[in-house]
């Protein structure tokens, strides 16, 4: 099931009501609990996937694999263009990362 604190109050609160989305957001207290812990994918091996993802997008601008986005655009555009050019990023890194490791063990291989 969806985080409803994350869908209805982007984790500024804590939603209360029906799931179809006729309830409202209480703010924060100290006691409330956190609005949107922490899943194993956002933290896996306890990396922080944002920071590897902007990195991986920097990488791919040095290396000439993207290009960043035209300034000019709207920015919900300009955001969302960031992001699909973030997950590209890192699906080019992670497969080149396994393509250094299929080639390391290659050669790895032939030495025996």
């Amino acid at each position: 099931m969806a985080n409803l604190n994350k869908k209805y109050c982007n984790c500024t609160g804590v939603y209360v009501g029906d799931p179809d989305g006729t309830g409202t957001c209480q703010p924060l207290t100290p006691t409330s609990p956190d609005p949107c812990p922490a899943t194993f994918w956002s933290t896996a091996a306890g990396w922080d996937w944002g920071s590897i993802s902007a990195n991986a997008l920097n990488w791919s601008y040095a290396l000439g694999f993207l290009t960043p986005p035209n300034q000019n655009l709207e920015l919900q555009l300009y955001q969302q263009e960031l992001e699909r050019q973030k997950r590209q990023s890192q699906m080019i890194m992670i497969g080149m990362g396994i393509l250094l490791i299929v080639i390391v063990a290659i050669v790895v291989a032939r030495k025996k």
